[in-house]
């Protein structure tokens, strides 16, 4: 009877007891539904856009500031694109460009 009562008071504190980390786990969970506030924006885009409103200016008059790369910056700009890689990723199924 005695072995009996010891299971008994083992199992009952591995129920009640909390697994390690469990309370790290409640912190992390807990932060994750804190509010998210923005406190700052920047915007960096072609075409002499200055602000997050001029973006949504141009975005929603359907405007096009693409352009072409910036030559002055010290980039390969022939190597930065390779139409044979990208055409023989398109033709092997599951294939990524290397």
């Amino acid at each position: 009877m005695a072995n009996d009562e010891k299971l008994r008071e083992y199992l009952r504190a591995r129920a009640v007891r909390r697994p390690p980390g469990a309370k790290r786990l409640r912190d992390v969970e807990a932060s994750r539904r804190e509010p998210i506030a923005i406190v700052g924006m920047a915007c960096r885009v072609p075409g002499g856009i200055g602000s997050p409103e001029g973006l949504w200016r141009m975005v929603e008059s359907g405007g096009d500031v693409v352009g072409d790369f910036p030559a002055d910056r010290g980039w390969d700009l022939d190597g930065l694109y390779d139409p044979a890689r990208i055409t023989r990723a398109r033709r092997t199924p599951g294939a990524a460009a290397s």
